[in-house]
């Protein structure tokens, strides 16, 4: 659901920026900011 706003190069651009930062998105299931 995610991908259909942001596309797929860009959602992975994110996931990536959030693991690297060491959050935990994955822990908690599926999150999402629109802004």
């Amino acid at each position: 659901l995610v991908s259909a706003f942001t596309g797929r190069k860009k959602l992975l651009e994110i996931y990536m920026t959030a693991i690297d930062q060491k959050l935990r998105l994955f822990s908690f299931g599926d999150g999402m900011l629109i802004i």
